[in-house]
């Protein structure tokens, strides 16, 4: 876990991050904890973890980029209530609604596969979902591929979310995806979104910690715009399942948001988290000991590359022990030469 409260950026990229994949321990992959402004994780792969494959809380202030990351079978069966490929906590604060700002965690260009949500979120969260790629899997079809938590498990629920221009697909041997948006509290919008015909839903309303009917509910959804998504053989592709206490016109609007404008695609911290990642290291010089003469045996010690040429023609074998050093052996790299081999230092 990475600790923001030193004030400093956090910035991350290619790794591969493999978790225990055991429901006994509930592990997370990657922590940006305790405010972390301005981050940037990309080129990652997070894989087989319990808990989340990246989770980042809790503070309302937090904000920064995901992107170009793989998240993948972060899921286990026995534990049916976790199972994230991202998790935002906010700082249990309900702050102003800045839709199309930087003040939220963006998620874009990112690869999930197997996860029950591949982003989750709760207690004051703000989030943007935008150009991912998101399969459903056989072991969480009867999940919300992109989810956001009402006030149930924390004291508040999600405050924002901002979800769009992504594709969702189901490779799946039976039955039907459930639901690929599901949203069970705060505000946001929803829009230009992809689903394939065997996902059942593609957005589906709920309400959470209180009961169907009473209105308003603890951070329910009040201000929700839905529009221009696959509907999938339903009205405006809506499954609602408490219109007693979302209601078409009211809470939710099939239309979109007056004034509202996304924010800056590919996000800018993209661009200053490519200039501070470091260089990789060059490779280093590689020495070669010549070993033999042509039609004569190369002697090495472990397991070595060998080349056999002149000058800058040469071709190149990976031998164990010893290598017969002539045509038959690596081809003709220089014809009429008197050639040799030497051994990779």
């Amino acid at each position: 876990a990475y600790n923001c409260t030193n004030g400093r950026r956090a910035v991350i990229s290619d790794m591969t991050l493999i978790g225990n994949y055991n429901p006994a321990i509930q592990d997370n992959g990657l922590g940006l904890m305790q405010g972390c402004v301005d981050f940037s994780v990309f080129n990652m792969k997070f894989t087989h973890f319990v808990f989340s494959g990246l989770y980042v809380g809790s503070s309302e202030n937090q904000r920064g980029v995901i992107f170009k990351n793989d998240f993948i079978d972060n899921y286990r069966t026995e534990v049916h209530n976790l199972g994230y490929g991202i998790v935002v906590y906010g700082g249990g604060t309900w702050p102003t609604l800045t839709l199309g700002s930087a003040n939220a965690v963006y998620a874009e260009d990112n690869y999930f596969s197997g996860n029950r949500h591949n982003l989750a979120s709760n207690n004051g969260s703000r989030y943007v979902f935008r150009h991912n790629t998101v399969i459903a899997t056989d072991a969480v079809k009867d999940f919300a591929m992109t989810d956001a938590h009402g006030k149930s498990s924390s004291p508040r629920g999600s405050r924002s979310w901002e979800i769009y221009e992504n594709t969702y697909s189901a490779t799946l041997t039976s039955g039907r995806e459930r639901t690929a948006i599901g949203m069970r509290g705060g505000d946001g919008v929803a829009f230009n979104n992809t689903m394939t015909s065997n996902i059942a839903y593609p957005i589906e309303l709920q309400v959470e910690g209180f009961t169907c009917g009473a209105y308003p509910g603890p951070d329910q959804i009040r201000s929700a715009y839905v529009w221009n998504n696959s509907t999938n053989g339903l009205a405006n592709g809506i499954l609602n399942d408490c219109p007693a206490s979302i209601q078409n016109g009211r809470d939710v609007f099939t239309m979109s948001k007056p004034g509202y404008v996304p924010y800056i695609y590919p996000h800018p911290l993209r661009d200053e988290a490519a200039a501070v990642a470091p260089a990789p290291a060059p490779a280093p010089a590689v020495s070669w000991t010549t070993c033999a003469v042509e039609n004569s045996v190369c002697q090495v010690s472990g397991t070595r590359q060998v080349r056999y040429g002149l000058g800058s023609a040469f071709a190149y074998k990976t031998v164990t022990a010893a290598v017969a050093c002539n045509n038959a052996t690596f081809g003709d790299p220089l014809p009429g030469a008197n050639k040799q081999c030497a051994s990779a230092n």
